[in-house]
């Protein structure tokens, strides 16, 4: 990526984050209307989700990726992975087909008149490698790989059950609910955000995770009988660590 692409791509998104002014939320906010508009086949992906924490988590990702053009080669492994895990989850690669032009549609019109053409090319040259990669990253599952995890992550990442303790992972916390049977409503609830979880140790001899969160004297311990859902589990709360929330929060919130 060229120095002055890269650096008019990080002025403009840099006027979106603004103390004063932020305009990040709208942003988001504008996006996702103009993507159900332009392929309202995809809107039943988001049934049921927090749109407020999906706006948050796409605007850390925008900023991970802003932030990342300063070092490319670091950058490159983050959207690969980007688009593996959107192949599990089983997004297809003409879903991708309108999200470039949702975001150019939000920059334009968000940040109005002071978007120039300028800004507006190297957008464009911009999203066109970052598609590049998640696109890769995407097409290096397999069709019967990227079925298999999708249902069984679907489950794992939605709603899963230890016992009698279940589990939800949002974009920026462990949510824990208490319960006598799987029937019954939640009688009791903790939510443990993503940054105060301090260290993750994945027991493989007894098919255990332990999550350790600051504040708590012993570990949360999860366990499955298969190791596999476990190490998903490790893997995606790390991920959404460094991506979804530190990363947004230390640098642009």
């Amino acid at each position: 990526v060229a120095e002055s692409t890269k650096r008019l791509v990080q002025e403009s998104f840099a006027k979106l984050l603004d103390r004063k002014s932020g305009r990040a939320g709208e942003l988001t906010e504008v996006f996702y209307e103009r993507f159900f508009d332009l392929d309202p086949a995809v809107k039943h992906y988001f049934e049921g989700a927090d749109m407020v924490v999906l706006g948050k988590a796409l605007a850390g990702i925008i900023a991970v990726m802003v932030k990342g053009l300063d070092d490319l080669p670091s950058l490159a492994p983050k959207l690969l992975a980007l688009g593996k895990r959107h192949a599990i989850y089983g997004v297809k690669e003409e879903h991708y087909a309108n999200v470039g032009p949702a975001l150019i549609y939000a920059m334009e019109k968000v940040i109005g008149q002071e978007f120039d053409q300028d800004q507006l090319d190297a957008w464009h040259g911009v999203l066109d490698v970052v598609a590049g990669y998640i696109l890769q990253g995407s097409a290096s599952l397999d069709g019967e790989e990227s079925s298999v995890r999708c249902k069984r992550q679907a489950k794992l990442f939605v709603f899963h059950t230890w016992r009698e303790t279940y589990y939800r992972l949002t974009a920026t916390s462990l949510v824990r609910y208490q319960s006598a049977g799987e029937s019954d409503q939640s009688r009791a609830r903790a939510e443990y955000p993503l940054e105060e979880i301090s260290s993750l140790e994945l027991a493989k001899q007894d098919n255990r995770l332990l999550i350790h969160v600051e504040g708590l004297a012993k570990p949360l311990v999860l366990s499955h009988s298969n190791a596999a859902d476990l190490a998903a589990w490790k893997e995606e709360i790390e991920w959404r660590q460094t991506v979804l929330t530190r990363a947004y929060r230390r640098d642009y919130a």
